[in-house]
């Protein structure tokens, strides 16, 4: 081929193609910037600017005065390579799309953070206005960028990474962030001053006491703190509720509910004065309180303190000098401090007789002395009962009398009545004290206080403080001799007893005699001399109950 020849052809191929680009030719493509869904710089040249990424053609346009702005038909994804090429030219120019990476971007934040390519500048815009670079590491691209105050929501991040003086940018909206956790409240009683805790650094503490509302703001580390007016703490039971507020969408906590609690010890009890003739003791302590009496450092009463902080305690008669303790108690579990009382002593009157309501035995219960007298106790005491009621009720011995090889077998009166009550024509005895005690405590719950085995002073006493006394007696009212006594074989053991065998209810005294009713003969405040009366009491054991 001729040198003429091949001029000719490259002139052809020059009118098909057009011109081939001198490097001068393709720097007229000059790419500034480019985002996720355009790019845009300078050319000085004529012709139209494609955008491929491979052979995808995402947006083509003019330059106008030299500038040009393409927007894309779909958004880029990082490390994307575009070609911008000039339409009836070879003229082309490939770029690579490489923004930053931002971590999470929410109203919660300060700082926008993310990574970027090493040895890139890095540049931050909230809604177009600059924010300062806090920190970059060239090295491995990581940076900081910090705002002046929370980020708002639904605000425009904007960062930029330059490297070959191309401009690769990223935006992003700032989203809501998580509401703020509840707070976290140490332990509130009726002994603090403030309230504290820990919430979420740089939020606001709402504190709700009663009609008031308080507000804190948590530090840095999160911490609070609310002096208490007049630093004066609030009463036990209390109700404080909390909840954190934040400058950005998810604005509110959940609420934290707490009462204060009480760890104030309840008072010493004031006590009223006490002696040897009380049945009650009386006084003041904190309100609602638990009571706790000590009767010489054991464990004696409890009862309840009322709403109005009195407080009254049924007891039976206690010993002059005798030693009490009181201390109470709240309802949160704090222990007050003792109060101590001694019993002083009352001298006992030299004369007392009781005016007790006097029931027959006869003629419905011929063995039913033991029963009839504890009638006249607990009607005396108040309490409705019936000698009938209480002779069916009263605890049984089954055993069946039986004579064998010389020996009696019956039942025993510890354990329960022995034989027929209600005729003289089949074996019976009684009962004694223990059965009695048993079946009055079930009307009186409490209240019973079985005096049996103690010296006749005992029964005098209660008799001073107003209260008869049921007792066991020979029927002669005095001693009875050996040989009107008998030994019977029980189920619990060997008993000796004799017939001559009454109850009655003792109702008072003189320096002389003492008085009761008599169930059998019917006659109230009979009398007999205490001499002999107190031996046939002491021969049948000593057997007495009262009540107090």
């Amino acid at each position: 081929m001729t040198n003429k020849y091949k001029v000719f052809i490259f002139t052809l191929l020059i009118a098909f193609f057009g011109h081939i680009a001198s490097a001068e030719e393709i720097d007229q493509i000059v790419v500034e910037e480019v985002g996720s869904n355009y790019v845009k710089g300078t050319y000085s040249g004529e012709g139209t600017i494609h955008v491929y990424q491979g052979e995808m053609l995402l947006g083509k346009g003019e330059a106008g005065l030299n500038k040009y702005n393409i927007m894309f038909i779909k958004p880029l994804q990082d490390g994307t390579q575009l070609t911008l090429r000039i339409d009836g030219t070879e003229l082309s120019k490939v770029v690579d799309y490489r923004p930053a990476v931002l971590k999470n971007v929410d109203d919660k934040a300060k700082l926008i953070s993310g990574i970027t390519v090493p040895g890139a500048t890095v540049t931050a815009k909230v809604n177009s206005q600059a924010i300062p670079l806090k920190g970059l590491n060239e090295s491995n691209g990581n940076f900081e960028f910090e705002y002046s105050s929370h980020l708002k929501y639904g605000a425009v991040v904007e960062v930029t990474s330059m490297i070959d003086n191309i401009k690769s940018v990223v935006s992003t909206t700032v989203m809501a962030g998580p509401a703020p956790a509840k707070p976290k409240v140490n332990s509130l009683s009726n002994k603090n001053i403030y309230i504290s805790g820990n919430a979420e650094p740089g939020a606001k503490v709402n504190i709700l006491i009663g009609k008031a509302t308080y507000m804190v703001t948590a530090s840095g580390n999160g911490s609070f703190r609310l002096n208490l007016p007049h630093k004066k703490a609030l009463p036990a039971g209390t109700v404080v509720k909390l909840f954190v507020t934040a400058d950005r969408k998810n604005s509110k906590s959940g609420t934290v509910t707490l009462k204060v609690l009480d760890k104030i010890p309840p008072a010493a009890p004031k006590v009223n004065k006490l002696t040897n003739k009380s049945f009650s003791v009386s006084g003041s302590a904190e309100a609602n309180s638990t009571l706790y009496v000590l009767r010489n450092s054991k464990k004696f009463k409890t009862v309840k303190v009322n709403s109005k902080g009195k407080f009254s305690i049924k007891i039976p008669l206690l010993a002059a000098n005798s030693k009490l303790e009181f201390y109470s108690k709240d309802p949160a579990g704090n222990t007050g401090t003792k109060t101590k009382l001694v019993v002083t002593n009352q001298k006992r009157p030299s004369k007392k007789v009781i005016s007790a309501p006097l029931i027959r035995q006869m003629p419905e219960l011929p063995r039913g002395c033991e029963v009839t007298s504890l009638a006249m106790m607990l009607n005396h005491a108040g309490v409705k009962s019936n000698k009938m009621t209480l002779a069916r009720q009263v605890k049984k011995d089954p055993t069946v009398y039986k004579y064998s090889k010389g020996k009696k077998y019956f039942g025993n009166p510890n354990y329960g009545f022995v034989g027929n009550m209600y005729t003289f024509s089949k074996p019976g005895f009684g009962v004694f004290n223990k059965p009695i005690a048993e079946l009055a405590n079930t009307y009186m719950p409490g209240r019973i206080v079985n005096l049996s085995g103690q010296s006749f002073d005992s029964v005098l006493n209660y008799l001073a403080a107003g209260r008869p006394v049921w007792v066991i007696n020979t029927s002669w009212f005095s001693y009875v001799p050996s040989k009107y006594w008998q030994t019977w074989y029980t189920p619990q053991g060997p008993v000796r007893i004799t017939m001559k065998e009454h109850s009655v209810l003792v109702t008072g005294y003189d320096s002389k005699y003492v008085y009761f009713n008599d169930p059998l003969d019917g006659q109230k405040n009979k009398k007999r001399l205490k001499k002999y009366f107190i031996e046939g009491w002491t021969q049948y054991g000593k057997q007495a109950i009262s009540y107090y």
